[in-house]
């Protein structure tokens, strides 16, 4: 038996090779997700939410895909939901199911 807890933040695999990334960044204007794989890097607008929240769903996104949030065009920093980061807690997230 297989069990899932669907958290209402950070990223998850959704099926048909597709990924939602969610972050709580209240005081951020912006926030790009900046996705990292063998077709190099990408960043990507999300969208802002009411209560801080920003959100991007239905990304395409394999598994193992290195991933990191932009916060307003400067500091570019890992998933705090994170899952797995394995290149230590500065190092960028990696998506995981």
């Amino acid at each position: 038996m297989n069990y899932c807890h669907k958290m209402p933040f950070g990223a998850r695999i959704e099926p048909g090779g597709v990924a939602t990334f969610r972050l709580w960044a209240p005081g951020a204007s912006r926030i790009d997700l900046v996705l990292r794989d063998t077709g190099g890097e990408r960043a990507l607008e999300m969208r802002r939410l009411p209560d801080g929240w920003h959100e991007l769903a239905r990304v395409k996104a394999a598994e193992n895909t290195r991933y990191s949030y932009r916060i307003d065009g400067d500091a570019v920093v890992p998933d705090p939901a994170s899952r797995f980061n394995p290149d230590d807690v500065a190092g960028a997230s990696c998506l995981i199911d």
